[in-house]
C-alpha cells in the first residue's frame, strides 16, 4: 500500500520536475474536485500538461478526495479517502471546450466506525476507473470540467458509475 502511494507520488513529481524547466510550455493547474457516488466527496487536485506530452494531449492529475465533510451533516457516513493518479488524453487541447478520456488509478481507504453497519467492506482497495469528460476554459485561466467514470476493479463500497465535477485555475496560461 505505502509502496504504491510512494511510487505514484514519485512519478507525478518526476513529471512535474521535467516540465517546470520550461514555464511557457507548461500548464499547471490547481483545483477543487467534487465527486458523487454513494456519498459526496470533496477534495483537491493538481494537474499538469506540457507541450512535450504529445502537444498537450496528455495530461496528468493527482487528487485527494474524502467524505469526511459529509460526516457533519449525515449520521451514518462511511468515511472514505481516495488518492488518485489520473492520466487523461485530450481530443481538442487548447480550445475553449475539450473532450478527454481519463483513467483514474489509485487507492481508496475506509475508516469503518461501525463494522456491523458496513460489513463486507475492506479497509482499503485499489481503484481503476476509465471515463469520459468535458472541460471548459473560461477567461483568465479559470476552467471547469465534468466527467463520468466506471469502476472496473472493486465497487463494494461505491456505485459502479461515478460522476465528478471540478473547478481549476491554470497558473501558466
Amino acid at each position: 500500500m505505502k509502496r504504491t502511494f510512494i511510487l505514484l507520488n514519485c512519478v507525478f513529481l518526476l513529471i512535474f520536475g521535467l516540465s517546470s524547466r520550461c514555464y511557457a510550455a507548461a500548464d499547471l493547474s490547481l483545483g477543487v474536485k467534487y465527486q458523487g457516488d454513494l456519498y459526496e466527496q470533496l477534495g483537491a487536485e493538481l494537474s499538469l500538461s506540457h507541450d512535450l506530452f504529445f502537444g498537450r494531449r496528455l495530461q496528468f492529475k493527482g487528487s485527494f478526495t474524502t467524505t469526511r465533510l459529509s460526516k457533519w451533516s449525515l449520521k451514518h457516513v462511511l468515511i472514505k479517502d481516495e488518492v488518485l493518479f489520473t492520466p487523461s488524453w485530450h481530443l481538442y487541447p487548447g480550445r475553449a471546450w475539450d473532450i478527454y478520456l481519463p483513467v483514474e488509478v489509485g487507492v481508496v481507504m475506509f475508516q469503518l466506525e461501525s463494522p456491523s453497519l458496513f460489513s463486507g467492506i475492506k479497509n482499503q482497495s485499489f481503484v481503476c476507473r476509465p471515463g469520459l469528460g468535458i472541460q471548459f476554459r473560461f477567461v483568465a485561466g479559470l476552467g471547469a470540467y465534468a466527467e463520468i467514470g466506471y469502476n472496473i476493479i472493486d465497487f463494494s463500497a461505491s456505485m459502479p458509475i461515478v460522476t465528478t465535477f471540478g473547478i481549476n485555475y491554470d497558473f501558466f496560461e
